[in-house]
Formats: structure tokens, sequence, C-alpha cells
């Protein structure tokens, strides 16, 4: 009896295991697509020799707020409207899930920096 409620309790551990490893990867998924369409926007605009509507498309994240993906050493990734960004910080160091204002975009570069916290 001990035996079969170990067995049956290692199951549902597992199942929720998957379960969670499911909607996880479903993330990731759209993550992925969403990087994608963003590459594929701004490949497009480089093709077709738009620089100045690739600055502007990059210009216009300046003072929007976000947070980051992962720990910034100084760079990591950010969502920033929805969308994810590699980032690079103008501090030593930022936290993951941490709130970040775009402090300013150059050459692609998107340089952010973290918004103080309200005590």
């Amino acid at each position: 009896v001990l035996a079969y409620q170990a067995e049956r309790q290692k199951t549902r551990s597992l199942e929720q295991l998957l379960t969670l490893s499911e909607a996880r990867l479903a993330e990731l998924r759209e993550v992925r697509h969403d990087v994608k369409n963003q590459y594929a926007y701004m490949q497009s605009l480089l093709e077709q020799n738009k620089y100045d509507d690739l600055r502007a498309y990059f210009e216009e994240l300046v003072g929007k707020e976000g947070v980051t993906l992962c720990a910034l050493r100084p760079s990591g990734k950010a969502e920033i409207d929805g969308k994810e960004y590699d980032v690079v910080s103008n501090s030593v160091f930022v936290a993951k899930g941490c709130k970040i204002v775009v402090d300013s975009v150059e050459g692609g570069k998107i340089t952010v920096k973290q918004i103080e916290r309200e005590e």
C-alpha cells in the first residue's frame, strides 16, 4: 500500500511538472514568434535602405518603460511594450524582474537604466 501511494504521488508530481513545462514551452514559442517578427521587420527596412525608418523604430523606444527578463551584467534581455529586446544597462548590474526605462538608442544599441524604487 505504501509503495502504491508513493508511486501515485510521484506520478502526480511528474504530471504537474509536465503541465508547467508545457505552459513554459507555449510562452517561449510566443516570444520566439514576436522576436522573429520584429527581426523580419528590421531586416525589411534594411533591405529597402530605409535607414531613417529603422532609426525612428528604435528611437521611439526612448523613455519607454519595461522589465528585465534576466539579470543585466551589463547586457541582457528586457521586455518593452510587450516585445523582447537585447539591452545594455548604464550601470554595472540590474537584477532580473527590475523595472527599467530606455535611456538612449545609438546604432541599434539600446541603453537602459533601472527605475529607482519608491519607498
